[in-house]
């Protein structure tokens, strides 16, 4: 299971397919604002084994910015903002483990530009950390979602 929540919905999207793959099936809820845009939306992606992830995203509301991944032997959780974050705890039993992330949570979108950096640098067209086929089925996943709420297209 994943919880993940975060104001942009690509992250919480990106995260449960990095660690999943492409979900059987997606259900969505939410709400638009005014002018027709997504103003909060909640999905639920379901895998194969009951395996499944709640994700939110808002534009409207102060959501927690975290992600927690949980199975049958213990649970990750990933600090605010999950997409950025320095430090994640796993437990298993008893046991706590406190790993640290080098990318502080203030400097996440520097990161992301320097991988984009470094990749035009190096001539690769697509990133290792994130491949292209994974970002094309994180943005699908949105746009069915977004078309399912009826919000408007940019």
């Amino acid at each position: 299971m994943i919880r993940a929540c975060a104001q942009a919905g690509v992250y919480p999207v990106a995260l449960a397919y990095l660690l999943l793959g492409e979900p059987d099936s997606v259900q969505v809820a939410g709400s638009l604002a005014e002018c027709g845009v997504d103003a909060d939306a909640a999905l639920l992606m379901t895998w194969p084994g009951g395996v499944h992830a709640l994700l939110e995203c808002s534009l409207v509301s102060a959501l927690a910015m975290n992600a927690v991944i949980a199975g049958t032997k213990g649970r990750i959780d990933i600090d605010p903002a999950f997409h950025a974050a320095h430090r994640m705890t796993a437990r298993a039993g008893l046991h706590l483990e406190e790993l640290h992330i080098d990318t502080a949570a203030d400097d996440a979108l520097a990161a992301e530009l320097r991988e984009v950096r470094d990749g035009v640098r190096a001539g690769l067209r697509q990133s290792p950390a994130v491949p292209l086929d994974a970002t094309l089925a994180a943005l699908r996943i949105l746009e069915n979602a977004r078309e399912a709420l009826g919000a408007v297209a940019f």
